[in-house]
């Protein structure tokens, strides 16, 4: 599948997941790296493969918070230009059928981009941690299991920050191709 079409079902699979509780959205496959095996690996080694994956995932899950961020700007922009369509109704119901089209697929788009920003900040991710509970119960070699761990905890929430990601532009897309056609339909109605 192209990305293209990668890209719209990851978008159609948040919003989705937004209104069916339990669906979960899927996540791009963004990276071809795949986990090496760290079992015969030095300590020393170990260790710099440890920090480094603590580091790497905390930088990702900065990177999420601050794209669920972004999201709700997005969704409050969303609902304020939705509030701008529908307050431009009145102007358009006289006018020929192309405006009331231009107007109607403006709305739908501007609500389509909404719901993708609310579901890339509600939705559920997908993203691992490691936890001390969880790390209490791994028999030695702890460390070689803990790096391990890292390692692949690292490839799942890149591949989720990449998908959120990918939500959030798809929904400023939708969200300006709403308000370009709003635009217009302004323009025609107005002129």
């Amino acid at each position: 599948m192209s990305r293209f079409w990668e890209s719209r079902q990851a978008y159609w699979s948040y919003i989705r997941a937004l209104v069916t509780p339990g669906w979960p959205p899927i996540s791009l496959a963004t990276t071809t790296v795949q986990t090496g095996n760290v079992s015969k690996w030095a300590d020393d080694d170990l260790d710099t493969l440890i920090e480094e994956g603590r580091r790497t995932q905390d930088r990702l899950l900065a990177d999420i918070d601050s794209l669920r961020g972004r999201s709700q700007v997005a969704f409050t922009t969303g609902i304020a230009l939705l509030a701008v369509i529908v307050s431009q109704l009145h102007g358009v119901a006289g006018h020929s059928p192309q405006a009331v089209v231009t107007y109607s697929l403006g709305w739908f788009l501007a609500l389509y981009g909404a719901g993708g920003a609310l579901a890339s900040f509600v939705v559920q991710l997908e993203v691992e941690v490691i936890s001390a509970d969880v790390l209490s119960t791994y028999s030695p070699p702890v460390k070689a299991q803990l790096a391990q761990d890292y390692a692949e905890a690292v490839q799942t929430t890149i591949r989720t920050r990449d998908t959120l990601t990918t939500v959030l532009r798809e929904a400023m897309l939708w969200l300006s191709l709403g308000g370009a056609l709003d635009a217009a339909t302004w323009v025609v109605t107005r002129g």
